[in-house]
């Protein structure tokens, strides 16, 4: 039996590598297997000797992800662990600046969703690298930066935060046991709002499509293709990745732990912020992943089931809020506002048993191994 996390990374990397590859064909065994395919169905499919597929599978069932490279399931390292730890960030910001030049057409040009989820996402990610390798750049540096991507931010932000919002909304407007005055009521509501994303939409196409906003994308372009001399002090060879990314990463870890005693009774703006913090180890985890080995996918799969969960919960606040933002006289706020306020308080309960699987010694352990690998 494979766990979820094993079949995803198996589905991820078979999808990747031609089937009669060497760990292409290997990986198929291993999924055929699970699937309850028997070892003569599996040797006919692939044209294999019976005995290489019980090979195989004795290899797997004893060292399950371990019987395969790291690389097929974790990306490319863009920094070694003995490099300046500026210097890793340098790369890691020129990785995400290229993620959002990637987008950017698309969402300049219509206000493309997964444009916008894209760019803001690499943003924030670039905000995070700021802020974990501050003390490592020059003193400074990137502050103009950071206030004229902020700007970008609040665009994309309205932009998303409706869009996500009439979603659910129309999720929730698909149930067929939906009573008719309440269904005639949010659609007026639903019109309300798809007219707020109508608007917001075309201030986000206005905003990046301005000669102001393109200067941004040369500044930073050139500032990032530098030897490194505006972003990296001449001390930086004295602090290296494999001996200072392990702190960075526990400092992350230590920071969300604290905020245990907000799940039975923070506010909604403090589970946001447990959001943010859980947020910032995964993204920290994710910048040194592969030079960490298959122990930290993991982690991060545990963290991605918690970020998710979180997600939801925040998008409820912001629907919340957006209520607030709505006319008296738009039908539907007030039940609505009743069905996003269940959905919260559901999904704080529900909550918990994601946060005591990160709890625990195993994922402890998990941890302590990626990082030695460093």
């Amino acid at each position: 039996m494979l766990t979820p996390e094993e079949q995803h990374l198996l589905e991820k990397a078979a999808s990747q590598q031609p089937e009669d590859s060497p760990y292409g064909t290997r990986l198929h065994i291993v999924l055929q297997t699970a699937a309850g395919l028997s070892q003569a169905e599996i040797a006919a499919q692939l044209r294999l000797p019976i005995t290489q597929v019980r090979l195989w599978q004795r290899a797997f069932n004893r060292q399950r992800l371990a019987a395969f490279p790291d690389a097929l399931f974790l990306p490319p390292p863009l920094f070694g662990p003995d490099d300046p730890i500026a210097e890793a960030g340098r790369c890691l910001l020129l990785e995400m600046a290229a993620r959002i030049e990637q987008y950017w057409d698309a969402a300049a040009a219509h206000a493309d969703t997964l444009a916008v989820h894209e760019i803001r996402k690499a943003i924030r990610q670039t905000f995070t690298i700021k802020r974990l390798l501050a003390p490592y750049f020059v003193q400074g540096t990137l502050v103009s930066f950071r206030r004229r991507w902020r700007r970008v931010m609040r665009r994309l932000g309205r932009a998303r935060d409706i869009t996500i919002f009439l979603h659910n909304l129309e999720t929730y407007l698909a149930h067929p046991d939906l009573p008719q005055n309440e269904r005639a009521a949010l659609h007026g509501l639903h019109h309300y709002w798809t007219e707020k994303g109508a608007a917001a939409n075309d201030d986000l196409i206005h905003y990046l499509n301005r000669p102001k906003t393109a200067r941004l994308r040369s500044d930073y372009h050139k500032f990032l293709h530098q030897s490194g001399a505006s972003l990296i002090p001449p001390q930086a060879s004295q602090e290296t990745v494999r001996l200072t990314a392990p702190l960075l990463i526990m400092e992350k870890f230590i920071a969300i732990r604290r905020q245990q005693h907000l799940l039975r009774s923070g506010t909604m703006a403090e589970m946001h912020w447990l959001r943010i913090q859980g947020k910032e180890l995964r993204y920290t985890l994710r910048f040194f992943a592969p030079l960490m080995g298959l122990p930290v996918l993991t982690c991060l799969q545990t963290l991605g089931e918690m970020q998710e969960h979180l997600g939801h919960l925040n998008d409820a606040r912001v629907g919340l809020m957006l209520l607030t933002e709505t006319p008296e006289k738009v039908p539907g706020g007030q039940f609505y506002e009743a069905v996003l306020q269940a959905q919260v308080n559901t999904l704080r309960i529900s909550f918990m048993p994601l946060w005591e699987q990160f709890n625990t010694q195993s994922w402890r352990q998990n941890l302590g191994v990626a990082l030695a690998r460093l």
